[in-house]
């Protein structure tokens, strides 16, 4: 479906009975499972496998990496919704999840959504948790929405990135979340919560922009 220049609906033709046809957008093919890594930087088609939730104005691939939350020169509307990217079809349990980023403008929270289910444009809209280093305050935060509202699960105060760069590592294992920054693993953040056992994984922003290099999800063998 599309408009014409009058704005009127444009449907397009009838198809014909038993003509093969596209899937719908968002069915699930199979449960995505496996070790994958993303260079956001490389020039390739970094945002194929991701779903983007948030007003499209706030969303870029760029040269230098994948940029969530920058205000464009002119922006449409100053409407914020904690933009986000999820792994599409992701169905991850026990796995590490590892982000490189630095952070362009703001002091808020930047980090990593694990075990995600729902995911909808909004703050609070997805069932699942949020690791984030929040440049303000200067710690990690773990936090786990339900659809609606959030809670802070955990904080620890860690030492400023000795550059503006930092990579955030988020495991998960059965109940056991745990989050820390590379360059800083004395100062890990850990904690026990049962509420989402499994789900996809991505990248989130909270009223900050930031630039991501590069994204890796890899399940933790348990056995």
């Amino acid at each position: 479906m599309s408009w014409s220049a009058e704005g009127e609906p444009v449907l397009g033709e009838p198809v014909c009975a038993g003509a093969p046809l596209r899937v719908p957008s968002g069915t699930t093919l199979a449960p995505r499972r496996d070790t994958s890594a993303w260079d956001f930087a490389s020039g390739a088609d970094g945002l194929a496998d991701f779903d983007y939730y948030g007003h499209k104005q706030y969303v870029a691939l760029e040269p230098d990496g994948l940029h969530l939350g920058r205000i464009p020169a002119k922006p449409v509307n100053a409407y914020r919704s904690a933009e986000k990217v999820l792994l599409r079809d992701g169905d991850y349990a026990d796995v590490r999840v590892t982000a490189r980023f630095r952070v362009a403008r703001g002091s808020r929270a930047v980090g990593i959504l694990l075990r995600v289910t729902g995911p909808s444009v909004g703050v609070d809209s997805q069932r699942g948790y949020f690791a984030a280093w929040v440049p303000k305050t200067g710690r990690l935060v773990l936090r786990r929405s339900n659809g609606r509202t959030s809670t802070e699960l955990g904080s620890v105060a860690v030492p400023t990135p000795p550059t503006n760069e930092a990579v955030l590592v988020l495991e998960a294992v059965g109940t056991t979340l745990s989050v820390r920054l590379e360059h800083a693993p004395e100062s890990r953040l850990a904690v026990q919560d049962h509420r989402y056992p499994r789900g996809s994984v991505g990248l989130r922003v909270v009223g900050s922009h930031a630039v991501f290099d590069s994204f890796s999800v890899e399940p933790i063998d348990t056995a």
